[in-house]
């Protein structure tokens, strides 16, 4: 097999050069690679992309709006068309109010998209182009996951003054109430990271008069990897917030059990202060030049999506939009569409795992794909068959020499079994025998017995 891969044809590549031997490299009596120098190092010189041809890989399409994307070990190099039964597209909601004039009324605006949500206000008057732009700056926006306590903590009573991280716990009230913190109190804590993952903590108060609110906050930041900063707002609130900004499942639930008459309350992105982290929403508003909004996302395919929430001054459906995947097929054989990506599928004879795109919008035929495949992935192809570990010949050929042990142990089983049986009767038999000569010998005995004493009687008369 590794023979004939070296000494074969490369398709799609000048037949002057589409053999290793026509380059120099051949195999010599005894099987093994020589290399003429010369000869190689000369169409380095002269035809270096046709060297390169016969050994790598490469495709090309000749049509603007299709592009050679990838390939997998069971593609099979050729020329393939391609041919597009429908086009990608992108989820978009146009609206069917005419804004030209301005906004009739106030407007709430939710856009979702995945995970990620955006609220737009907008006020009564506002102009088309004034739409659009708050809409974009809100989408485009990145923020930084905040957690805010919903109850506020002083020093001392009074609620005149707000506890702050240097505050010491024997000063420290929940609004009107003292917190009665004492020495050994302690504060636990529970979440989630950044990614997800579960965390807990704690912080025992050592001496109310000399320790300080810092301790704690201290506490929080080291269960949490140092990824979060925890502080006091100016009106004595707690605030954790994420150090990265964009998506985060950062989360905290505080447990007072231990703490006498202390509660931040929830700690939580909806409380005043408060902000969901996430990144941009990949959806982008503009206006189809009769005053009327679009909202369309960035990418296409059918995994793209975004849902639309709001009141109805806008003339936006409140509905979810999708994407369309493109699709068609390769060479005539099947073909699986991703956004803009058509792939052939698995178990088909030629373009099994070629991925071209296709970036236009036309129906039928889109052009076609060149794939060269190289000596060098030919060979690495080869090597695979042989050593893939599931369905390789060496791991077959492993299978199978096992198998025959197995066959073998299992016949040596069965001997071993058959000859312990003959062992035990033929012991049996021995034994028989033995009590049987036993027998023999007792009565030959007796015999001798009585024929004595016969022939004493007769000696006597």
């Amino acid at each position: 097999d590794l023979t004939s891969t070296i000494l074969q044809n490369v398709w799609g590549v000048s037949s002057d050069y589409s053999i290793l031997g026509l380059v120099g490299i051949n195999l010599d009596s005894n099987g093994q690679l020589t290399i003429n120098g010369d000869t190689l190092r000369g169409y380095l010189t002269t035809n270096f992309n046709d060297v390169k041809l016969l050994f790598g890989s490469n495709g090309t399409a000749d049509s603007g709006s299709l592009e050679y994307v990838s390939h997998t070990q069971y593609t099979q190099a050729g020329e393939y068309t391609v041919n597009i039964t429908q086009a990608a597209g992108q989820a978009s909601e146009t609206g069917t109010t005419d804004l030209s004039g301005g906004l009739s009324g106030d407007e709430t605006l939710v856009i979702t998209a995945g995970d990620r949500s955006a609220t737009i206000e907008l006020t009564s008057g506002m102009s088309l182009s004034a739409i659009v732009t708050e809409i974009n700056t809100e989408l485009d926006a990145v923020y930084t996951a905040t957690h805010v306590a919903d109850n506020q903590m002083y020093a001392g009573s009074g609620e005149s003054q707000a506890v702050n991280a240097t505050t010491t716990w024997d000063q420290v009230y929940v609004g009107a109430t003292a917190a009665n913190l004492a020495v050994g109190d302690t504060i636990s804590f529970e979440g989630t990271t950044r990614s997800g993952t579960e965390t807990s903590g704690y912080y025992t108060i050592q001496n109310t008069a000399s320790d300080t609110i810092q301790g704690l906050l201290s506490a929080i930041e080291t269960a949490y990897n140092n990824d979060v900063t925890a502080r006091v707002d100016s009106s004595g609130r707690i605030i954790v917030t994420d150090k990265y900004a964009g998506n985060s499942s950062i989360s905290i639930t505080f447990d007072f059990t231990e703490a006498h008459d202390l509660d931040f309350g929830t700690v939580a992105t909806e409380n005043s202060g408060g902000q969901e982290g996430r990144y941009a929403i990949p959806v982008t508003a503009s206006t189809d030049g009769s005053g009327h909004l679009v909202l369309t996302h960035e990418n296409y395919g059918s995994a793209n999506s975004f849902t639309i929430s709001a009141t109805g001054n806008l003339g936006l459906t409140n509905d979810t939009f999708t994407g369309i995947d493109v699709a068609g097929t390769i060479n005539g054989e099947a073909a699986t569409g991703t956004g803009r990506t058509l792939t052939g599928d698995a178990g088909e004879t030629n373009i099994a795992g070629l991925s071209v795109k296709y970036t236009g919008t036309e129906e039928g035929d889109a052009g076609t794909v060149r794939l060269t495949v190289g000596v060098a992935e030919l060979f690495d192809r080869a090597l695979f068959n042989i050593t893939d570990p599931y369905d390789g010949y060496v791991a077959f050929k492993k299978d199978s020499l096992q198998t025959s042990i197995e066959d073998l142990e299992t016949k040596i089983e069965t001997m071993e079994a058959y000859l312990n049986r003959k062992l035990e009767t033929m012991i049996n038999r021995f034994v028989m025998m033995e009590m049987a000569l036993n027998k023999i010998q007792s009565q030959s005995d007796w015999l001798s017995g009585e024929l004595d004493a016969a022939y004493g009687g007769w000696n006597w008369f």
